[in-house]
């Protein structure tokens, strides 16, 4: 193999790192089951979580869990125990990073560093106020709050952290200090008639929507 060969590859290997890191996922957590671990459930985009994660489903949904009115219903998560529960991204990532979450009695904490598994520098902190409850029945955790925050850099973990069991978080969102919502089919189809089929290719390509099953 040329010299020529060899940088045109490596250059190519460099866009292909550059267009993962500038890439927005965004994590629902719908398809997984009450209580299930997370885990490698979204290994297939290079996002694995710590072992205490788990997914709860709403008693709305068919599951126990006290919660609603959450940006994408059904399923959303937390950590079991510890104090934080921590997502490596193997790729890295970039620009920002943003989440909902709901915790109606204790506060918490955010952290993004440029190491995995929560080591290295922090390059972004958000601190997560109590949001109370407006005591719909059965379900007090039912207020939610979008956050976010921009960094420089390429982060490659996430601490998100509190009082075990007594906060959720929803749309998880790498790559942007804006949560965002995934467009329900009819709102899709709306769109597709507006825009043209051409701009909402184009935007699927600029965001990776990473659960198969449609928001309700």
């Amino acid at each position: 193999m040329n010299a020529k060969s060899i940088v045109a590859g490596a250059c190519a290997m460099l866009s292909l790192s550059a267009a993962a890191q500038a890439q927005t996922i965004l994590l629902t957590f719908e398809g997984l089951g009450d209580g299930a671990p997370i885990g490698d459930f979204y290994a297939h985009l290079g996002v694995t979580f710590s072992s205490n994660t788990r997914a709860s489903v709403s008693v709305f949904a068919g599951g126990t869990s006290r919660f609603t009115n959450a940006p994408t219903m059904g399923t959303n998560m937390y950590f079991a125990d510890s104090n934080a529960a921590i997502m490596n991204v193997a790729a890295g990532f970039t620009t920002g990073f943003s989440f909902f979450y709901t915790s109606p009695y204790y506060d918490g904490f955010c952290n993004v560093y440029d190491g995995p598994d929560g080591t290295g520098n922090i390059l972004a902190t958000i601190n997560l106020a109590i949001l109370g409850t407006d005591n719909t029945p059965g379900a007090p955790y039912d207020r939610w709050a979008s956050v976010g925050a921009s960094f420089s850099g390429t982060a490659r973990s996430v601490a998100l952290g509190g009082t075990a069991q007594y906060i959720g978080f929803d749309n998880i969102t790498f790559g942007s200090a804006t949560a965002l919502i995934p467009l329900p089919p009819a709102s899709m189809a709306g769109a597709a008639t507006l825009l043209g089929l051409g701009s909402i290719r184009a935007l699927r390509r600029r965001r990776l929507i990473a659960d198969a099953t449609p928001a309700c």
